[in-house]
């Protein structure tokens, strides 16, 4: 990935510049290789308007998208719109549909508008930070144009929002235009491109004015600066498996707001350094209520005398337990939405608040415990340059105990105590602490395991298996997440095309011990056929992979699988003493410095074992070894799709 250089910018007031548009200039395509949808126009703009009662500036941002749909595959992506805002009071957002219609041509060839009603928009709450306004396009098909343009109001200068100007269809147009004054100052970054196709750079002939509370600054004038930045013909990015982000590789401008002048000259600074950056968050009232807890605070609701004689170890996993069991999650963020006397009353909070009350508990319990700040894996990669507020949204515990360093989340009932949310597994974080600038590595060294073992007896009455699966660390969150509690979910996840699974044979071992490994077994027909003398037998009765997940031809960006994880599928298949085993595959190992894979057949007395275990040795791996995981993988399909025969003596 390349990235380009910050370059400070002094945002206020912007004049958004229209594009016509002509509906015959993308009205006829005929190439077979022309993608699902394209975006001919994505334009925004920025503006700081002045609110002379309130002397205060109002952001308005402005954007227009045109889209043409080439496929029907893309009519539900494509067809409808998503914009996404926070609704929290003291950002005052506000969205507002200026015009969007759907373009098509009838059968005389004639141009026809069918515009929105206000019947298909509707708006959707998704968490207490982000809310989305939604809407149907009306009359979407193949070779339609959809035209729509919007404005969003906000009064977060802190944090601008981004601009993208690649997505995951080709993009022909993006253009982005901002207005500068003398009174905000923001760095911004260009991810993904060296630079813009165009570039241009102006300033207003128009002096504005701006009326100041303060004596003797009635009518200051300022002039504005208008930046353009513009790309044309984008490709798309790619939608492959196994990346940790699109946002690591989409070619984007982000801001960070870095000085405030005032009218009276004077000067605030935000986050100019990583050190500003701990002071600012550990100086917050409501953050720092929670590191400096006392003991008579958390003795309302813990006995901490007599966990205090409890080993390290026992103390650690009782001030995680108790949060994962007591309280639930709402929301992600920095910074805390309760305090401790709140948490308690309702019982739930956001991720900061969690966690940090998760750390003063460990403080209080004597174990030594910091905070982290950290990035969700769909941010992208933070940027070390700058600190770049927006790209953190969550709180985790780094805490030293028997002299290890443990980095761990409170928020995931389901997470085993030492690990941290794989969608948090997001290169590094940032331990919070006056005066230190020091990254946190926040990939685990644990490897995650599904060892699945298969006892098949294949008689005169037919085939049966019984079925034992153990899983660890992550594989065993998932899994916990997914039965949640619920045998009908362990059978619907189990279940094939053509067998069913008893429910009184399913049993469930650890659930609730997040820390030991979840083992789940049942019983279930085994299917064979036969033909004439012949049995014919799934070697491992379809728990193997069945595809291989890396199809296309090339890849150019990294292969990153968020953490590492090994799978062992063991097989026994006993059959009935009048048949013997024919045609058996031979074993195969390979073991080098990306993967390992192990095949071994073994036959004793009328049971055939078959084991198949394969592992990979890097979370994340260079495009350069594309081909040799594209060749790790086939192996998997291969060999866990072999069939097994059978001959009657």
């Amino acid at each position: 990935m390349k990235k380009g250089i910050c370059i400070v910018l002094l945002i206020l007031p912007l004049v958004w510049i229209q594009q016509s548009f002509a509906y015959a200039d993308v009205l006829h395509q005929t190439a077979d290789t022309i993608p699902d949808a394209e975006i001919l126009l994505d334009e925004g703009s920025v503006t700081f308007v002045y609110d002379v009662r309130q002397n205060k500036f109002d952001i308005v941002y402005e954007y227009t998208r045109i889209i043409k749909i080439n496929k029907e595959a893309a009519i539900d992506e494509w067809g409808n719109i998503e914009i996404r805002y926070n609704p929290l009071v003291r950002y005052n957002e506000k969205v507002t549909i200026i015009e969007a219609y759907t373009q098509n041509s009838n059968d005389n060839g004639e141009i026809v508008q069918h515009h929105l009603p206000k019947t298909n928009v509707y708006d959707q709450s998704i968490s207490r930070r982000e809310s989305a306004l939604k809407a149907a396009m009306p009359q979407v098909q193949v070779g339609s144009i959809i035209y729509y343009t919007y404005k969003i109001t906000s009064n977060n200068y802190l944090m601008l929002r981004s601009w993208s100007f690649q997505n995951t269809i080709p993009v022909k147009q993006s253009k982005y235009t901002m207005t500068v004054s003398p009174f905000y100052s923001y760095y911004w970054i260009l991810q993904g491109a060296q630079d813009f196709d165009q570039y241009v750079q102006s300033v207003e002939n128009v002096k504005r004015y701006i009326r100041s509370r303060n004596a003797g600054y009635e009518n200051n004038t300022y002039q504005n600066t208008v930046y353009i930045f513009e790309m044309n013909d984008i490709p798309a990015l790619a939608l492959e498996p196994y990346i940790s982000s699109y946002d690591n590789y989409r070619i984007r401008l982000d801001f960070q707001l870095y000085q405030i002048q005032t009218i009276d000259s004077r000067t605030i600074d935000f986050f100019t350094n990583w050190d500003q950056l701990s002071s600012t968050i550990l100086n917050d009232k409501d953050f720092r209520g929670f590191l400096r807890a006392k003991k008579s605070h958390l003795s309302k609701y813990h006995n901490i005398d007599s966990l205090l004689k409890l080993p390290e170890l026992e103390r650690y996993n009782y001030a995680h337990n108790y949060v994962k069991n007591n309280f639930s999650l709402r929301g992600e963020s920095i910074q805390p939405n309760k305090n401790i006397r709140e948490l308690h009353q309702e019982r739930r909070g956001n991720s900061a608040s969690l966690n940090l009350y998760t750390i003063s508990l460990l403080k209080i319990l004597e174990i030594n415990s910091r905070a982290i700040i950290s990035s969700s894996r769909e941010n992208g990669r933070i940027k070390y340059d700058y600190p770049f507020l927006h790209f953190f949204d969550n709180i985790l515990i780094f805490s030293e105990i028997e002299n290890m360093f443990i980095i761990s989340d409170a928020t995931k009932p389901h997470l085993h105590n030492y690990l941290i949310p794989k969608h948090l597994i997001n290169d590094k974080g940032f331990l919070l602490e006056y005066n230190t600038k020091e990254w946190i590595d926040l990939t685990p060294a644990v490897v995650s395991e599904t060892r699945t073992i298969i006892q098949t007896t294949i008689d005169s009455t037919g085939g049966r298996s019984n079925v034992s699966v153990n899983f660890t660390n992550y594989h065993a969150a998932i899994m916990r997440e997914l039965y949640d509690n619920s045998t009908e979910n362990v059978i619907q996840h189990f279940k094939t095309s053509n067998t069913e699974i008893p429910k009184e044979s399913v049993s469930v071992v650890h659930y609730l011990d997040r820390n030991s490994p979840l083992q789940i077994s049942f019983t279930k027909k085994y299917p064979y056929f036969t033909l004439a003398d012949n049995i014919y037998m799934s070697a491992f009765d379809g728990f193997n992979l069945s595809e291989n997940p890396f199809f296309a031809a090339h890849r150019e960006m990294p292969i990153d699988f968020n953490y590492l994880s090994k799978n062992s599928l063991i097989s026994s298949i006993t059959i009935p003493e009048n048949y013997s085993f024919i045609h058996l595959p031979e074993s195969y190992s390979v073991d080098n410095n990306l993967y390992r894979c192990n095949f071994t057949v073994v036959e004793r007395n009328k049971v055939l074992i078959l084991r198949l275990e394969y592992e990979i040795k890097e979370v994340e791996y260079s495009p350069q070894y594309y081909k040799d995981l594209q060749e790790f993988y086939n192996l998997i399909v291969q060999y866990g799709a072999i069939t097994i025969a059978a001959k009657k003596n």
